[in-house]
């Protein structure tokens, strides 16, 4: 397989880029055989010392406006992603690749040991691996549907090179909301969007389109034919796996991945497993791992049906003396009920 980094080059001597130095030689140490490719930007250097087999540098086609409203510090850069991406994506020539962002740390190969037990369907299908920060789910929080995780994803390389290959963000569509209004269900995280769809649902709606999908005409679209087919895309074409399971870490979102608010709104290994034993009826089920999957499920619509009711409480509840308290009651509720069940 060949490991494949997309993103913008830290300066040598900096922190991040002794990260990714040292990331890329525990990646050699596992992978020795295995080309190193990069998509980075025409004005980044890339020292020699890196050893990276294949640097394709690119025009940078520059951010779009906040996907967020209110929060201009918030960049769009999916068409930069999407340039990145397929550009570099085009020069692997190996049947498997792992694609990672350039600020995402390697640092065990759980992803292969899953991979080798659920990376098929029943019928033979491959599936791509991706990590559960940020899969959401278009249940809970924010309910977006078709929205895979960007950090890292292993798999065949046509199927990521296709997943990859989408049409750039129009500014009408980043600013989407400045002209449209939100639909009638839209929850107050819904209401926090600009763009038509956030960046990572942006391109795995292309992706499901092109497999036959149905999918979502705005952010967060969730009629019943939609859910179905969120439903089925997930169990069919990826594998989702957890943080600790996959062997990946994110420095820049280390508090997001400890957040009792992101533990449920994205889409977890037991989520997915779920998804599976309903979806797929060739599907050989672990009793305990299914009662643990029915379990979650249990706490999740708990917590959902809470978040809907206290909803038009939501900007009080997010100012800052609040909302450590109510982080500090969901860890507590998390903590009792991950005890009782005995499960984590």
């Amino acid at each position: 397989m060949s490991i494949v980094f997309q993103g913008n080059m830290p300066l040598k001597g900096s922190a991040e880029y002794q990260l990714f130095f040292e990331n890329l030689a525990e990646i050699r140490l596992v992978f020795p055989d295995s080309p190193i490719l990069l998509g980075t930007w025409n004005d980044c250097e890339v020292p020699r010392e890196l050893e990276i087999s294949h640097v394709e540098f690119l025009k940078d086609p520059g951010q779009l406006p906040s996907f967020k409203k209110n929060t201009p510090y918030i960049d769009n850069n999916v068409n930069r992603q999407i340039i990145c991406s397929s550009q570099i994506l085009e020069k692997v020539l190996t049947r498997y690749t792992l694609k990672l962002r350039l600020d995402c740390e390697l640092q065990y190969t759980g992803f292969l040991e899953y991979y080798s037990k659920y990376g098929k369907t029943t019928d033979g299908h491959e599936r791509i691996v991706v990590p559960s920060f940020f899969t959401i789910d278009p249940r809970m929080y924010e309910q977006m549907p078709f929205h895979i995780s960007d950090w890292v994803a292993f798999g065949l390389t046509k199927k990521i090179q296709q997943m990859w290959k989408a049409s750039f963000m129009s500014k009408d569509d980043a600013t989407y909301y400045d002209q449209n209004y939100y639909a009638a269900h839209s929850t107050y995280f819904d209401k926090l969007y600009r763009s038509r769809f956030a960046i990572e649902q942006y391109i795995a709606v292309q992706y499901a389109s092109k497999l036959g999908y149905v999918t979502p005409v705005y952010h967060n679209d969730i009629s019943g034919e939609i859910l179905i087919n969120h439903d089925k895309f997930i169990a069919r074409e990826f594998l989702i796996l957890d943080l600790s399971q996959f062997g990946i870490i994110c420095r820049k979102y280390i508090k997001a991945s400890k957040s009792s608010f992101q533990y449920l709104n994205c889409l977890k290994f037991l989520d997915w497993y779920l998804l599976n034993v309903v979806n797929d009826p060739g599907f050989k089920v672990d009793i305990t791992t299914y009662q643990a999957a029915l379990r979650r499920k249990q706490i999740k619509k708990i917590a959902s049906s809470v978040m809907f009711v206290t909803n038009p409480l939501m900007p009080l509840i997010k100012k800052p003396f609040i909302k450590p308290v109510v982080s500090a009651i969901l860890r507590a509720f998390l903590i009792s009920e991950q005890f009782k069940n005995n499960y984590l």
